[in-house]
């Protein structure tokens, strides 16, 4: 989740964002996403996707697949 282009944008209560990297999308699934969500699964697995990714241990293209299927089915995911 690198570079200048954004990887996707999400829609919150302050608007719509874009994230373009890894740790911008960790700040999303712990500070933006719903509570009742945070516990979720999928969130969990992207975390883990995201941490790996900054750590090295896993590419960046599966954090960021992580994190999409994680906002898209917490309903935060601006797919327009």
């Amino acid at each position: 989740m690198s570079g200048s282009s954004h990887l996707f944008q999400f829609a919150s209560t302050h608007g719509r964002r874009s994230v373009s990297r890894v740790d911008e999308a960790v700040e999303v699934l712990l500070y933006q996403c719903p509570k009742s969500a945070t516990g979720d699964p999928i969130v969990r697995a992207a975390l883990k996707a995201c941490h790996d990714a900054m750590s090295g241990n896993s590419a960046v293209q599966n954090a960021k697949t992580a994190f999409e299927a994680a906002a898209r089915e917490i309903g935060i995911l601006d797919e327009s």
